[in-house]
């Protein structure tokens, strides 16, 4: 089968969380019966979280390219079109602000943000238009992302397998696919990382942005609540919740001094534990192995601006569509997983 040649008519996805989700919508809206097998349930991993950021990756201006940011970049370009067309009643396009958290901090994100290649997709507001972005005092100025916004992930991935072409068992089942996608949390030789984020009732004090820092925090949803994280621990795949961790997270945002006080006194009200699934270089894999094969893996952190973008790339070059991508960025996911095609 040539994947750019032979379009595929059944196709079977490893794996129920945002990356196949994603994957199986993509190649069910092209006509495919597709089977998702889901040993684990439908977003049960960190897939499952209840909000999160969707931004991109920011860099400095440089005379060398800066490939990887690019692709997250066109990435994030993508999906959050995608997310305000097709997901309206999961997505939130509130904007992003990356805040900055001292004098050393705000001349960094500023640079980032008056870089050219990103200018569509991002401006450098001053102290006081980040605070009225926010709907809170900001003691610095921030990166304004006004197309990014937060999502409920594991609404999206539910609502997209709830399609009438789209099979979801426990267990491999039925005749040879086409086509397989490997989009499964943990992969060989892949860096599993443990995340916990916490909720709270802030009230009025609430932002209306998404605020990040080195960690998030989305407005508060239908609920009342609003979603921060998280913890990033590295090679730690226990899934229980540990409520002396939730310092750590309110500890994130204590350059944000009017929000600070604030996190200090809400009580938790969830707790939310994943495990995603990254590489060293935290850049994920995407593309086709072998010409039955495909893989969407180790999205990682970025997995709610790349997943999506994933799944729609493997089905655009799978049925010979023009891919969005450029040729070099595919040419680079391609070199990364071992088999080397290019569209025809």
């Amino acid at each position: 089968m040539d994947a750019f040649a032979t379009r595929p008519r059944r196709v079977r996805v490893l794996g129920a969380g945002i990356a196949g989700a994603a994957a199986a919508r993509a190649f069910a809206d092209r006509g495919c019966e597709v089977t998702v097998v889901a040993p684990h349930g439908v977003a049960e991993g960190a897939s499952g979280i209840p909000a999160a950021a969707v931004r991109p990756r920011l860099w400095r201006p440089s005379a060398h390219a800066v490939p990887d940011a690019e692709i997250v970049a066109d990435a994030f370009r993508w999906t959050s079109g995608w997310l305000a067309a097709r997901a309206p009643a999961r997505f939130r396009a509130c904007g992003v602000l990356l805040c900055a958290v001292d004098a050393d901090d705000e001349a960094h994100v500023r640079e980032r943000a008056q870089n050219p290649v990103t200018a569509d997709v991002v401006r450098w507001c001053d102290r006081e238009q980040a605070s009225g972005h926010a709907g809170v005092a900001l003691p610095f100025g921030a990166a304004w992302i006004p197309s990014g916004g937060c999502v409920d992930l594991g609404g999206l991935v539910r609502d997209l397998l709830a399609d009438p072409r789209v099979t979801v068992l426990p267990a491999a089942a039925g005749p040879d696919p086409d086509l397989t996608v490997d989009a499964r949390a943990r992969i060989p030789g892949g860096e599993l990382v443990r995340g916990q984020a916490v909720a709270v009732n802030l009230g009025d004090a609430s932002p209306r942005a998404v605020l990040c820092t080195n960690g998030y925090l989305c407005p508060p949803g239908e609920d009342g609540l609003t979603w921060l994280g998280s913890t990033y621990d590295r090679h730690d795949d226990a899934t229980d919740e540990r409520p002396q961790d939730d310092a750590r997270v309110r500890s994130r945002f204590d350059g944000l001094p009017a929000l600070a006080t604030t996190l200090r006194d809400a009580a938790t009200a969830r707790r939310f534990v994943g495990v995603r699934a990254s590489t060293p270089q935290r850049i994920a894999q995407i593309g086709f192995a072998s010409p039955r094969r495909a893989v969407s893996l180790a999205h990682g952190s970025r997995g709610a601006v790349t997943a999506p973008w994933a799944g729609e790339l493997l089905a655009a070059a799978a049925f010979g569509e023009p891919l969005p991508a450029t040729a070099a960025q595919w040419s680079r996911l391609q070199s990364r997983v071992g088999h080397d095609r290019s569209p025809a």
